[in-house]
């Protein structure tokens, strides 16, 4: 069902055959993973200890070269004499 989220709950008990008392049947599971897979989400992959940390270094490593570079050639072009 499309947009199960923007119906009422009875349109949605109406639409997969479902009683709200009592829910449904061993059959209806069966047919229903069958059709649309197991309700279970994806597994995350797990990062190393350090994968995280050395992630924020090397952001923080290119952030900090990239503003250096743009201060020193700003600045070369104003004070073309001045050497860092």
């Amino acid at each position: 069902m499309e947009d199960a989220y923007a119906k009422s709950v009875a349109e949605v008990l109406q639409a997969f055959g479902v009683d709200r008392t009592k829910g449904l049947s061993d059959s209806q599971v069966e047919q229903h993973t069958r059709l649309y897979g197991k309700n279970v989400l994806p597994q995350e992959e797990s990062k190393l200890s350090l994968q995280v940390p050395l992630q924020h270094i090397t952001y923080y490593l290119c952030a900090s070269f990239s503003i250096v570079f743009i201060i020193r050639s700003s600045w070369y072009r104003v004070f073309p004499y001045f050497v860092f």
